[in-house]
Order: C-alpha cells, then sequence, then structure tokens
C-alpha cells in the first residue's frame, strides 16, 4: 500500500517520508469523503511550509574570458498548495540561454519548516531561441520537476519528491 500523501510505498502503519498515517478502507479509501478531506488538509500543510529556491549565476568579463561574479537564488517554488497536477509555478523573471541540448546541472534549495536540503538535478537545455524563465511542475503527491523555457515549450527534469533528504 502506498502512502495517499507522497506516494511512497508503507512499510508501517505511518509513512517513514511525510508522517500520514496508514488509512485502511474497505473498497476504494480515496474515494471517501471523510479521506478526501484529510489528505487535502494534510498535504496543504506541508505545501505550504514548503518552498524551493534555485541557484542562479552571474558572470562578467575579465579580459577575453568570463568569470563567475556571483551567484543568486531565485524562488522558483512557493505557495505549492495551490498548484494542480501538470500545473507550473513560473518565477517572472527571463533568462539568457544556452546552447540547445546541452547538459545542465541546476542547484535546488528546498527549504522545509526551516530545515533546507540541497539537491542537484540535471536536464538538457530547451531548443528554444528566446529567453527561458525557470519554474516548478506539479506531478501529483509530493512530486515535482523543474521547468526551464516558456509557457509553450519548455524541457523537465526528472520527478523528484520535495520531502526527501
Amino acid at each position: 500500500m502506498k502512502c495517499l500523501i507522497c506516494n511512497k510505498e508503507l512499510t508501517g502503519n505511518v509513512c517513514e517520508r511525510c508522517g500520514f498515517p496508514k488509512i485502511s478502507v474497505v473498497g476504494g479509501a480515496e474515494d471517501d469523503p471523510v479521506v478526501k478531506t484529510a489528505v487535502h488538509d494534510y498535504k496543504e500543510n506541508i505545501l505550504k511550509k514548503i518552498t524551493v529556491e534555485m541557484e542562479t549565476y552571474q558572470y562578467k568579463e575579465d579580459g577575453n574570458k568570463l568569470v563567475l561574479a556571483q551567484t543568486d537564488r531565485i524562488p522558483i517554488g512557493k505557495q505549492l498548495q495551490n498548484l494542480d497536477k501538470d500545473q507550473c509555478t513560473w518565477f517572472q523573471e527571463d533568462f539568457a540561454r544556452m546552447e540547445a541540448g546541452e547538459p545542465m546541472t541546476l542547484t535546488l534549495f528546498i527549504n522545509n519548516d526551516g530545515r533546507e536540503v540541497r539537491r542537484e538535478i540535471s536536464l538538457k537545455a530547451p531548443d528554444i531561441r528566446s529567453f527561458w524563465k525557470a519554474g516548478l511542475k506539479s506531478q501529483g503527491g509530493m512530486d515535482y520537476t523543474v521547468v526551464l523555457g516558456t509557457a509553450d515549450r519548455y524541457a523537465e527534469t526528472e520527478s523528484f519528491c520535495i520531502l526527501d533528504k
């Protein structure tokens, strides 16, 4: 049986990842209105406390080469409780693009109620001829992907659970 909040396989009476209790109901537990409300409220309370930031890099010219000038963090995931499955939240600033197909490693910082987890995730640069935006896309449960591109065309990372440490 999988957790109704984060889809982790349950090994006991409480999910090791999110703390939601195992619910045993004859028939489909997900369809019971009381269970639906409990799942929604529990998930919403967790997601209200989570923000996701992505590290960005600014470069400057030094003679005939580019050198790292500074790093910064941008919020790509806020108010995650308001996202439906397959819906994206976008950071409003545009970014210069890289060569299409170029491998990229993104550094994320997942802040959960005062605890921060650093995660590196890879993808290939999207083939888009305009500036990009960065965002987060809900995959349902507590799983998300990072998206780079535009609202109409984007590349996305592999799915990851924002509760994993």
